[in-house]
């Protein structure tokens, strides 16, 4: 019987392994790396400009989340070209970015949100 628990906590102990990725940018995180690969595998160029202006204004919220004294428009378009090596660029005359109006509530109703559920 002594054997069995041995074994038990033997299993207990086993340290699971945890996927190591370096990330670029990891105020964007895994994530929006995988998609910015994924943008430059589409052919179609409406398609694909319908997923770089998601991913684009996903990556300004996380921008956003992470330090919003550095969000801006110009930053992430930035980086995302960097992503893709150049193949996709935001037109700034077609693609609106979420406000910064918008953005900022959303981060501050949230906020309110989490501090009432922890109460």
């Amino acid at each position: 019987m002594e054997i069995e628990r041995e074994d038990e906590e033997d299993a207990k102990r086993q340290q699971i392994p945890y996927p190591q990725k370096r990330i670029r940018r990891r105020h964007y995180g895994a994530i929006i790396e995988a998609l910015t690969q994924k943008i430059m595998e589409i052919e179609d160029d409406d398609k694909r400009e319908a997923l770089a202006e998601e991913v684009a204004n996903q990556m300004k919220r996380s921008l956003a989340y992470w330090d919003i004294d550095v969000m801006s428009d110009a930053k992430v378009a930035e980086d995302l070209a960097s992503y893709t090596d150049g193949k996709v660029q935001l037109d700034p005359e077609r693609f609106q970015f979420i406000s910064d109006g918008e953005l900022l509530s959303n981060l501050i109703s949230t906020s309110i949100t989490k501090k009432k559920k922890k109460k």
